[in-house]
């Protein structure tokens, strides 16, 4: 009765969902959507929560109409609404290393102008924060500043002269900083694999030739030769333009002149960006070998999981059913 209730509350508004997104602490995704969804809704909870008579109710409310939950809240917005497309793009099965360490790249510099800017950044989050504390209904017209002593040891204790102060410096900068600490340390220089230098590639004429070998050892085993591969990127510099991504490059390689090229630029275009496919897997094997096919054989599973992860490909049912045909059967099938 409630969702019922919520949703028609919500059908009253000009929002764009009808319900909330469960917030889930493993999915990249749906932990940024989840945030950016209930403060699109905030207005809406808080009505749905004053028609509701109990105690969670209450407290609830309660909690939403905190200037300071209220703050925080739109900090993290400002920062998710720049992290939920890359991290989308992260996931993604056609995603290369390349395309992910640009986009971080492009992040850390945005974040680090927020930074750099935070008075006249933070101020916009601010006059955001006091326009959700009146439309949810709270008893407050403006954020006050939290009350500071010389010894507090529970909470921040910043010295400020305004409201906008105090959140800037104890929530919003180490929120930045915190972030930024997040990205450098996950796909900061020092991590950054060997193979990412295959990206040399891209730069035709400016083309570094020692990086391209230097990443080619790695993959010795698949190509002829490192004397090839020195060879084959001598003539790449000639020849090769400049290219944005790592499939253009395919394109311009898939000649006779650069076979080891094509297969180094292959193996950079296959390299996971993340574990998010092999996760994939997990969950698919999860909901197929359930309780009731606990004695499925290995050849039958292997095909289930296969039709379940690759479901976007088309199943040719006449093909399908010529090949079941073509077996000797001793079931006479009318």
């Amino acid at each position: 009765m409630r969702s019922l209730r919520f949703t028609e509350v919500v059908k009253l508004t000009s929002a764009k969902r009808e319900k909330l997104v469960p917030l889930c602490p493993t999915r990249w995704i749906e932990r940024h959507d989840a945030v950016l969804v209930f403060i699109e809704f905030l207005p809406v909870i808080a009505v749905f929560l004053e028609e509701e008579h109990d105690a969670t109710a209450g407290l609830l409310l309660i909690a939403i109409r905190d200037p300071r939950f209220l703050v925080g809240l739109v900090v993290a917005e400002c920062i998710l609404a720049h992290t939920l497309e890359p991290s989308r793009a992260l996931q993604r099965k056609d995603g290369d290393l390349v395309s992910a360490y640009v986009t971080i790249r492009s992040i850390e510099t945005i974040f680090s102008k927020f930074r750099a800017d935070a008075e006249n950044h933070f101020h916009d989050v601010f006059m955001k924060a006091e326009e959700l504390l009146v439309e949810v209904g709270s008893s407050h017209n403006t954020i006050p500043v939290p009350r500071l002593c010389g010894r507090q040891t529970q909470r921040s204790n910043v010295p400020c002269e305004s409201a906008e102060e105090y959140y800037r410096r104890a929530v919003y900068i180490p929120f930045v900083d915190h972030v930024l600490a997040e990205l450098k340390s996950r796909f900061g220089d020092d991590t950054v694999p060997v193979a990412l230098q295959l990206k040399q590639l891209f730069k035709g004429p400016e083309m570094d030739v020692a990086a391209v070998l230097e990443a080619a050892k790695l993959y010795e085993l698949d190509v002829e030769s490192l004397t090839l591969v020195k060879a084959e990127a001598e003539r790449w510099v000639l020849s090769a333009p400049v290219f944005q991504t790592v499939k253009e490059a395919q394109a311009h390689a898939e000649t006779n002149m650069f076979p080891n090229i094509a297969v180094l630029l292959k193996t950079l275009l296959t390299l996971p960006v993340s574990n998010a496919e092999a996760e994939r897997s997990f969950s698919a094997l999860k909901r197929l070998k359930t309780y009731l096919r606990s004695t499925v054989g290995q050849e039958r599973l292997n095909g289930l999981a296969l039709l379940g992860v690759h479901n976007y490909i088309p199943i040719p049912v006449e093909r399908v059913i010529s090949k079941f045909c073509e077996k000797n059967r001793r079931l006479l099938l009318a």
